[in-house]
């Protein structure tokens, strides 16, 4: 009979990919985990902070080498969920909009994942310039880290509250506006010069990209759009309009 203390030894499992060149072994989610995550889906919150703090928890204990939330990007971290619930079904089935089900292969999309994480990281991170009269603002665009995700829903979170007034709400939406902003944003210059954005904490990137011009954070939200546009429709069956959810509800069986 085998010894339940060494079923944790026993769950581990070859990673399939060498996905973004780290080869890595990854363990199957445990059921007390499982529980951790689906415990996410009835948070009274509008955002993820509960369950990308799972997340990052789980990516440290099940993975050899352990994944830091410091190093993994929004494509890996979306991956690398995935991955975790093909380990549990390769295939996931999701209600169409006219009530029709419909089953995706969960292997296809981590393909699909895959490939669009080589582009990325065989390319440059964008470069976004604008020029005024007497100002010169440029900035590189990258896909956020998980910290940074943590740390901007954590910060935007912590405004809202359990009822809201309408002229509350259109604080919301403006601060997560620019919040969303901070993820996205890397070292930025004024002409030519640094000015101290990438090391500010968290309020303090806020409180500069409020300051910069209309025009500019248009330019911005493009080049955001480009790069983060191919992973999310990684998550999307066009002939049936669904969309894999990357939150608690996806490790609802």
């Amino acid at each position: 009979m085998s010894d339940i203390t060494n079923l944790d030894e026993l769950l581990i499992v070859t990673h399939p990919d060498d996905f973004n060149e780290v080869k890595c072994q990854v363990k199957e989610l445990s059921t007390l985990q499982q529980k951790n995550i689906l415990g996410t889906v009835t948070n009274d919150t509008i955002y993820n902070t509960e369950f990308l703090e799972t997340l990052a928890q789980i990516f440290k204990d099940n993975f050899n080498p352990s994944i830091s939330s410091n190093n993994i990007s929004y494509c890996a971290r979306i991956y690398y969920t995935i991955l975790l619930r093909s380990f549990i079904s390769t295939t996931i089935t999701l209600q169409s909009d006219n009530g029709e089900s419909v089953t995706i292969n969960l292997n296809h999309v981590l393909d699909k994942l895959k490939q669009i994480s080589e582009l990325l990281n065989s390319s440059k991170a964008p470069l976004t310039e604008s020029k005024y009269d007497n100002l010169h603002l440029s900035c590189h665009i990258n896909l956020p880290r998980l910290v940074d995700e943590i740390e901007a829903e954590k910060e935007i979170s912590s405004i809202i509250k359990s009822n809201i007034k309408k002229d509350e709400l259109k604080n919301i939406i403006t601060n997560s506006f620019t919040g969303e902003l901070v993820k996205y944003v890397h070292d930025l210059k004024i002409n030519g010069e640094v000015c101290g954005y990438d090391e500010s904490n968290y309020k303090g990137k806020w409180s500069i990209i409020e300051k910069l011009p209309a025009s500019f954070i248009q330019q911005i939200l493009i080049q955001i759009n480009k790069i983060k546009s191919p992973v999310d429709e990684c998550l999307v069956d066009l002939e049936h309009n669904v969309t894999i959810p990357i939150d608690g509800t996806l490790f609802i069986l």
